[in-house]
């Protein structure tokens, strides 16, 4: 039986599970399941559960738009809690495994972005956003509650209300927006809620922002992140704080320059770990683990040897070891340190992404990606050994879908710098003879790509499976190779990697069937920015789209919600040096642009605002250059990752499209 390509609109076909949690017996993992829902044109998530061993899934909630996520397990393993909109925003609910109905333990006004459990099960600390006239009214009594028609009216009230308040928005801070939202003047504070639930106690106070605490054993308090300067938008000097009281004034725990996050007790209660990264070249330099005795003392790296970014980490239950997500030459997996010596193994899972874990006793759980699997949950002992995948979620779907597995390349750059990347050839069954090839240009310039991106798994392959071959490299800048290499296009973006991307493509049209007169390119964000470069710097492209890019660094840096980043990856203030950015620009260099460009970008993209898009379309028209312009209302600068799925499917049509177009 002949196997169908894979499309753009198969999309709404696709799942995607994640937060993968193991119980405290390490006897089962519970997960959430993300799906779209066509006719809302939204995403339902709800919760599942899978035992470790054998066993299939099954649902335990029924989820709704946006829905159920952030499931937890209670210390003792008979309650799961997690976060739901049900109710509107999200609120902290616990069901009985037992059996029963889940219960809301928060009502939060603002909602809950995040909680943990009390060691002892008895109760939750959250984070919730709050303005300082919600704080002041805190006090007040606990006004009756209302029907269900009255509360609806009431609800209806607030909202109108939030509406008027935000009409005209004033804005005071430097950076008041991030993704396509705006912050509001509101503060991340953290709360007490008991199990039973009822009034929330605030436990933290003040203009700042914290983040999700960790809970002493032992204790009533907890360590939580924070930067406490008053000046958050100017600097990075996010410091780990104790805090031991309600309201009560916090102790740092760490200090300097450089920020820190993600702070975490050891169960045993020993030890403190943390992220901490330069503050100079922040988003070039590494992201560290380090720890620290839970009574004070000063920290030390315990991954410097690595010469990798720690992406996320896990205590094992003994407190003994330190499990960190850790990406490396396209495969993310984890690494297992000794907190005492420091000593590091990796527990290998090649050839999987690794995008979600936990531990518990001798157990990892672990959301990945595959070349042959979109995304899948998995067991493997934590002592290393072969991983076990544990549901199959796209297994049906695929029987009847032609793929494309990716093969690896390392080639040579034009100075001898060695550049690994993977080639996904046409898949089996597409048409014979010489076959067109897309050049993917990965965003940050800071990130990785893989054999099995998580958010490119089916973009890749709407090509691969249609007759394209598609190349993914990690030019110089790009993360998990080092901090030398990801510091290598500082102060030359475009100049350093071009260089990189052209021996990739010189490589795979001298080793594959490839059609040299049907070279396409695309890219997103600093991909995007690569897109518009290499164009206006290179004619062995027949057309090309160029996604939420960055095309002035001027403008950029004016307008963006990271306004700080191009003086740190070129050395100096754009506006007092503009010499240096503006010949990296893509917006200078566009009388080069001979070739048909689709520019790609939504409305609200705070992170790589349209009006780089804008100028850079208004300037090829100017030109008579052939040209479009797509605008994508209400998303931000996450459309192809969590954009309304209609955008979603609309925006890979429009690029599989534009290439067809000008074959």
């Amino acid at each position: 039986m002949a196997h169908a390509p894979i499309t753009p609109e198969d999309f709404h076909d696709l799942r995607q599970v994640g937060d993968a949690q193991i119980s405290p017996d390490g006897e089962r993992v519970a997960y959430v399941m993300t799906e779209p829902d066509r006719v809302k044109n939204s995403y339902r998530n709800s919760i599942w559960i899978v035992a470790a061993g054998v066993g299939e899934p099954s649902r335990l909630t029924q989820g709704c738009v946006r829905g159920d996520t952030s499931p937890r397990w209670s210390p003792d393993g008979a309650r799961l809690a997690f976060l739901s909109d049900r109710g509107g925003k999200n609120q902290i609910h616990v069901i009985e495994l037992a059996g029963g109905e889940a219960r809301a333990v928060t009502g939060m006004a603002g909602g809950v972005n995040e909680f943990t459990w009390r060691p002892d099960g008895a109760g939750f600390f959250f984070v919730s956003r709050v303005r300082a006239d919600e704080v002041g009214a805190e006090g007040a009594a606990e006004p009756p509650p209302l029907p269900e028609a009255e509360k609806k009216l009431e609800d209806e009230r607030r909202r109108l209300d939030e509406e008027k308040r935000t009409d005209p928005r004033v804005i005071r801070r430097l950076v008041y927006r991030a993704g396509n939202t705006y912050w509001d003047e509101r503060r991340a504070h953290i709360y007490h809620v008991p199990l039973e639930g009822g009034r929330a106690t605030r436990w933290t106070e003040g203009e700042f922002d914290h983040e999700l605490p960790s809970c002493l054993p032992g204790a009533s308090g907890f360590i939580t992140a924070s930067n406490r300067t008053g000046e958050e938008d100017l600097n990075f000097e996010a410091k780990i704080w104790r805090v031991d009281s309600p309201l009560g004034v916090p102790a740092p725990l760490t200090e300097g320059p450089d920020p820190d996050s993600h702070a975490r007790v050891s169960p045993c209660g020993r030890w403190i770990a943390f992220l901490r990264v330069g503050a100079r070249e922040l988003a070039s330099n590494l992201t560290r683990l380090f720890v620290m005795p839970a009574t004070g003392g000063a920290p030390r790296e315990l991954a410097g040897a690595l010469d990798r970014t720690v992406a996320d980490f896990a205590f094992s239950p003994d407190g003994n070891s330190i499990f960190a997500l850790v990406p490396s030459e396209g495969d993310c997996g984890i690494v297992r340190f000794q907190v005492e010596s420091g000593a590091h193994e990796r527990v290998s899972f090649d050839r999987r992404f690794v995008h979600a874990f936990s531990v518990s006793r001798e157990t990892l759980a672990f959301a990945a990606t595959e070349p042959d699997s979109p995304s899948d949950i998995h067991v493997a002992p934590a002592s290393g050994g072969a991983a076990t995948r544990r549901t199959k979620v796209h297994s049906k779907w695929l029987s009847g879908k032609r793929w494309s597995r990716p093969e690896e390349i390392r080639v040579k750059s034009a100075d001898g710098t060695e550049i690994q990347g993977w080639y996904y050839p046409p898949a089996e069954g597409s048409a014979p003879g010489k076959h067109p090839l897309l050049l993917n240009i990965h965003g940050g310039p800071h990130v990785m790509w893989s054999h099995s991106f998580p958010s490119m798994w089916h973009e890749f392959q709407v090509f691969a499976s249609n007759g394209y071959g598609v190349l993914a490299m990690n030019p110089r800048g790009s993360d998990g190779y080092g901090e030398a290499f990801t510091k290598g296009n500082l102060g030359s973006w475009g100049e350093a990697d071009q260089p990189d991307l052209e021996a990739a493509l010189d490589h795979v049209l001298a080793n594959h069937p490839v059609d040299p007169a049907r070279v396409y390119i695309t890219g997103g964000s600093y991909g995007g920015f690569m897109t518009a470069w290499m164009i206006s710097h290179s004619d062995r492209f027949r057309a090309a789209v160029a996604q939420r890019g960055v095309y002035h660094l001027l403008s950029f840096s004016g307008a963006t919600d990271i306004p700080w980043f191009i003086e740190m990856e070129f050395g100096s203030d754009p506006w007092d040096a503009p010499e240096k950015v503006w010949p990296f620009s893509p917006l200078k260099h566009a009388p080069n642009i001979r070739i048909p460009l689709l520019l790609l970008h939504s409305d609200c993209d705070f992170r790589a605002p349209i009006i780089n898009a804008e100028e850079l379309f208004v300037r090829l028209k100017m030109l008579r250059r052939e040209v479009v312009l797509v605008r994508y209302p209400r998303e931000g600068h996450e459309l192809s990752r969590s954009g309304e799925p209609a955008h979603r499917v609309d925006r890979l049509q429009r690029i599989f499209g534009w290439m067809e177009q000008h074959a």
